[in-house]
């Protein structure tokens, strides 16, 4: 009976151990094919010359890519001509009968303006008109402005648009090269000037200390304008120097100080 027990107990633990075995046995063989099992991380062969012929010529690389921030580049620098000239731009002088009372004496910014405007639209200028034209704009001054005064070249501008269907473009703080640059695409140019720097021999002496005209051309040497002045000024011939050194907007302070500003009307 003894016998019988001991002989089960033992088959008991044999069936144990022979189970804890198999399980060791499928670790160990589990952990093998783990640590040995082939990859895919193959790492591929250089392309060949034809290949990457192939690609260089692809679309991809003939397509620029589109920045981001888009570049603007400089403009290209327009070539002035030496010399040039506006064909056409009517001339009457600021008193086109010569009656130099107080309000032609003072109209020169008027005047300007209507030979401009009537470059602009292509239209004839007599004298009647151009007269009728400069009291108009006075009258418009004065009942706005509450006076027939000097004005800037900003009020100029807006006398302008007030009064003809025309747009204007002001220079700030200008200089000579653009003002050919204006006149080279056929703009006539608005100017304020310290008009006693000018030394023109027809003024009456020493001249106005402020003035207006339209510069319609220059040479190598000259800026070429319309003197509305006096009678005399149709393609009238400024040295350069000169004219640059009159140059002034107007500044109740001192005119000499006043800024290198111009004007041009559009339609």
């Amino acid at each position: 009976m003894i016998i019988a027990v001991i002989s089960k107990r033992l088959k008991n633990k044999i069936y144990l151990i022979s189970i804890l075995a198999a399980l060791f046995f499928l670790i160990i063989v589990g952990f093998l094919i783990q640590r040995y099992r082939p990859t895919n991380n193959i790492t591929p062969a250089p392309p060949s010359d034809n290949e990457m012929a192939d690609i260089s010529s692809s679309d991809f690389f003939k397509t620029p890519l589109k920045p981001e921030t888009e570049i603007i580049k400089e403009p290209i620098p327009v070539k002035i001509p030496e010399t040039y000239l506006i064909e056409n731009v009517p001339f009457h002088a600021q008193a086109p009968f010569a009656v130099w009372d107080p309000l032609h004496n003072e109209a020169c910014e008027e005047a300007a303006i209507v030979l401009a405007k009537y470059y602009l639209f292509g239209k004839n200028l007599e004298d009647q008109e151009m007269d009728d034209q400069i009291t108009k704009l006075v009258d418009w001054e004065v009942k706005n402005w509450g006076g027939h005064h000097n004005i800037t070249i900003s009020q100029t501008a807006e006398l302008a648009e007030k009064n003809y269907d025309v747009a204007s473009k002001i220079f700030n703080d200008a200089n000579i090269d653009l003002i050919k640059t204006e006149v080279s695409k056929n703009h006539p140019v608005i100017i304020p000037v310290a008009g006693k720097l000018l030394g023109n021999p027809y003024f009456r002496q020493p001249g106005p200390v402020y003035h207006m005209l339209l510069v319609v051309g220059y040479d190598e040497k000259n800026m070429i304008v319309h003197e509305v002045g006096n009678n005399h000024g149709a393609n009238y011939k400024y040295n350069t120097k000169i004219f640059e050194n009159a140059w002034h907007d107007w500044d109740e302070a001192d005119i000499e100080q006043g800024a290198k500003n111009f004007l041009i009307l559009q339609n």
